[in-house]
């Protein structure tokens, strides 16, 4: 029977070896390129946490005034902040870790008497709200005036013909009264102007000196939104 030289043999457990060093450093690799069950990164499975809704102020906003929503919460997560009664939902700004922020300007189409805010958190794919219970008056148009007699460039024979003009608020929080004023040629007649029922009457105790009469009028609201009207007439002799 055939048997292998010395030589042969030393060859053959020298590949052999060379073989299984290759084998071994490719099983290497593999398991470096392959993440440890330690090293796996687990979803937080955590449900995310908000606390008090805090508002900056609770009374009456305006037109172009702001208002600033705080909350404190879970850090890295993404909030929303909604008012009640207003359309735009907006972003709220992480200001430090867990604290969040957002600043609404009142438009003059908002209007919501005791809104609400309210905060959405999202985070891990779940989701967490949170209402303030403080509440503000928003209140951003201003009050109107129509059925003005007599009607702007309109004309009249009466030199003393009463002056009228009615008033509204709309859905807002309502006519201050005690802000209406009424110029007549540039002469305050207020105290001498009957006010009620969503009316003003004016009713002159002495003709009118020129034939074109100037009329200014008035309004606020009780968020203190401003509206002014001027109008004239003309008197025929």
């Amino acid at each position: 029977m055939w048997k292998p030289s010395g030589r042969a043999m030393r060859r053959r457990n020298l590949l052999v070896g060379i073989v299984a060093v290759e084998l071994l450093c490719a099983l290497a690799y593999t398991g470096l390129n392959q993440p440890s069950t330690a090293e796996k990164v687990v979803p937080d499975s955590t449900p995310p946490k908000l606390g008090r809704v805090e508002l900056s102020q609770t009374a009456m906003l305006k037109d172009n005034e702001k208002l600033t929503v705080t909350v404190k919460g879970t850090p890295g997560a993404k909030c929303t902040l909604a008012i009640e009664g207003i359309a735009t939902v907006q972003p709220m700004n992480e200001a430090a870790p867990g604290e969040y922020t957002a600043t609404y300007t009142v438009t003059e189409k908002d209007t919501q008497i005791h809104a609400h805010a309210t905060v959405t958190m999202e985070k891990g794919g779940k989701t967490i709200t949170a209402t303030s219970s403080q509440t503000i008056t928003i209140d951003g148009s201003a009050p109107t005036a129509t059925n003005f007699a007599p009607p702007p460039n309109g004309t009249t024979h009466d030199r003393r013909h009463t002056i009228l003009a009615m008033f509204d608020d709309g859905q807002g929080t309502g006519i201050n009264t005690k802000s209406i004023r009424l110029w007549v040629n540039e002469q305050d007649v207020t105290k001498d102007t009957k006010i009620n029922a969503g009316q003003i009457e004016y009713k002159p105790k002495q003709d009118f000196k020129t034939d074109e009469v100037k009329v200014h009028l008035q309004l606020a609201d009780q968020a203190k939104n401003v509206t002014d009207y001027n109008w004239t007439f003309s008197i025929e002799k």
